[in-house]
């Protein structure tokens, strides 16, 4: 999570901004678990990653909280 906000606003999260993420990765985790089947919105990034055998819950909570990352002001305007 800190690497994935380091790569889009080029500074360190603080220690409440990661606590937060995680926060938000936590509760995707539990939102996700029960659902079956992929999620359309990842396209064929499931796909691919599939053949890394990576568990589907955790890449969707992965995908909410990078998108939570890419919509913050700082990585839109990057001033």
């Amino acid at each position: 999570i800190a690497f994935g906000f380091r790569l889009v606003t080029s500074r360190f999260p603080s220690e409440e901004e990661l606590k937060i993420l995680r926060q938000e990765y936590n509760a995707s985790l539990q939102q996700t678990a029960d659902v079956k089947g992929d999620d359309p919105s990842l396209g064929l990034v499931i796909g691919k990653l599939r053949d890394l055998q990576l568990n589907p819950t955790q890449l969707r909570a992965y995908a909410n909280v990078a998108r939570i990352i890419l919509n913050l002001d700082e990585s839109i305007t990057k001033s």
